[in-house]
């Protein structure tokens, strides 16, 4: 052994090119022992802390696997709030993955201050943009309304009352939240809103529905609506014509509210569906434009209100629901079903 000065400055100490005392190994294997145990304590305190404030709920159907969890990864949380300019606070983050058709991420948002229900907000591939609005896929399934009925924001789907209360029950026993209460002064803002219009239907379940007679997605609701036999005892409905989509929208709107159900069958039936217009020919009457123009400003100031995109149709439902955007037959089947209880 080629014997060095050791640190002691004693050369009678050997020590080994390059190696440590026996001093030195025990300090080192002593320092390795605890960094060891340090991480294992690490580890089981994080297990710990993620099973306490985790809450994570998985469920599977046709249209793929749905993960939600109350613990938002913080680059998500942050893209939000930024985007936002912190006019949101996120409450859930969600992945729903289907097949070939590979993963969507997204959160649940609501207004950081003031009235508002819960939101579905997509999160882009690459975590440089926030979307709120529907996703639709290639089969035209809407997957916003669809991850909003599984992670109970609006009702699950359910053909009848037991569906629903069973739908009800397991959205508390799974998230520990019962279904949304509704927003909070809605059915008095819309009172405020002096809305001009007209109604049809005698049902439980008032919905008041704003259209432009030019939206091609207000006519795709007045078709479905009307594919139920018996809508009318299900739903009071009272329609709201507001112009802004074209030109030619204010006069249409006018021309609707003065003729009523009529007027306002006219403009579906013969919809031209290839340029996205109402077949009513405008009005120039000047009571009715300015009715109209009220309509419009009044719908534009309710949704900024409970901080929603102002797109036709929106539906109001009750003292519950805003949805800026058509429901199909068995949507609106459901929501008859959840509400009129």
């Amino acid at each position: 052994m080629k014997v060095i000065m050791n640190n002691s400055g004693d050369s009678n100490k050997p020590v080994a090119e390059g190696g440590f005392s026996p001093s030195w190994r025990i300090y080192a294997i002593f320092g390795i022992l605890m960094v060891l145990v340090g991480g294992l304590f690490g580890y089981f305190a994080h297990q710990i802390g993620s099973d306490a404030h985790e809450n994570v709920v998985a469920s599977t159907n046709n249209k793929g696997t749905l993960t939600s969890n109350t613990v938002v990864p913080s680059n998500i949380r942050n893209l939000v709030l930024t985007s936002s300019h912190h006019q949101v606070k996120v409450e859930q983050y969600f992945e729903l993955a289907n097949g070939a058709d590979g993963k969507l991420r997204g959160v649940v948002v609501k207004p950081s201050k003031g009235n508002g229900q819960d939101e579905i907000a997509w999160i882009g591939p690459h975590e440089n943009h926030v979307m709120i609005g529907y996703m639709f896929d290639r089969n035209g399934t809407n997957l916003t309304m669809q991850v909003a009925q599984r992670l109970h924001i609006i009702p699950a789907v359910g053909t009848n009352k037991t569906d629903q209360a069973a739908s009800a029950h397991n959205a508390s026993a799974s998230v520990g939240t019962a279904p949304p209460p509704g927003l909070k002064g809605l059915h008095e803002a819309v009172m405020e809103a002096g809305f001009n219009g007209f109604t049809q239907g005698n049902g439980p379940v008032h919905m008041t529905v704003v259209i432009d007679p030019n939206c091609i997605f207000c006519h795709k609701f007045w078709e479905d609506i009307h594919t139920i036999s018996n809508w009318k005892s299900q739903f009071t409905v009272t329609w709201v014509p507001v112009g802004f989509l074209k030109v030619s929208s204010p006069g249409k709107a006018a021309a609707v509210l003065a003729g009523g159900s009529a007027a306002l069958r006219q403009d579906e039936t013969n919809f031209d569906v290839s340029q996205e217009e109402g077949s009513i020919s405008p009005s120039n009457d000047a009571n009715y434009l300015s009715e109209v123009k009220h309509n419009t400003s009044a719908w534009q100031a309710l949704m900024g209100k409970y901080h929603k995109q102002a797109g036709t149709p929106t539906l109001i439902i009750g003292d519950k629901y805003i949805i800026p955007g058509a429901l199909n037959a068995q949507e609106l089947e459901t929501i008859y079903h959840g509400l009129s209880k």
